[in-house]
This record gives C-alpha cells, structure tokens and sequence, in this order.
C-alpha cells in the first residue's frame, strides 16, 4: 500500500488517489467507499462515516475494512503534516 511521504496540502482526494494506484491490486468499490469516508471523516470534509449498505452484508465489512484502511492513511498523513 502507498502512503503519502510528504503531504503538503491535504484533502481527502489526493491521498484516495495516492492510496489506488494503477499498480495496486484491484478492491471493491465498496472497500474504496469506506476508505474515502473514513479520510473525509478524518480531515474534517464529513461529520460521520455513513456506510451505505445493509449491516451484516458483505458490502458493509468490505467498506468498514476499507474505512479501517482510510483512518490509517489520513493518520499518517497527518502525522507527516505535523512534522
């Protein structure tokens, strides 16, 4: 997985694409929902995480896995701004 190095500017966007790149195995599109609400969540873009689908599916586990992933990146992003 390829987090940011150095982050200059942060918004939720830029470190998604940072996250998927071309090279990257493929994921659900429900994962990559559930990692752009947990950073849009994190940077202050959205008040909550809503997750969209029906709890106890496997739509909701692969976007809660990947809202686990989006608070890793948009922490380590942070931790990189504050340095």
């Amino acid at each position: 997985m390829t987090h940011p190095n150095s982050v200059h500017s942060l918004d939720a966007q830029t470190l998604f694409r940072q996250a998927f790149p071309a090279t990257r195995e493929p994921r659900l599109e429900a994962y990559k929902a559930g990692v752009l609400a947990a950073i849009r969540f994190r940077l202050g873009e959205a008040e909550r995480i809503d997750c969209p689908y029906r709890a106890g599916s496997v739509w909701a586990d692969a976007f809660h896995a990947g809202a686990d992933e989006g608070h890793v990146i948009a922490r380590n992003a942070l931790r990189e701004v504050s340095k």
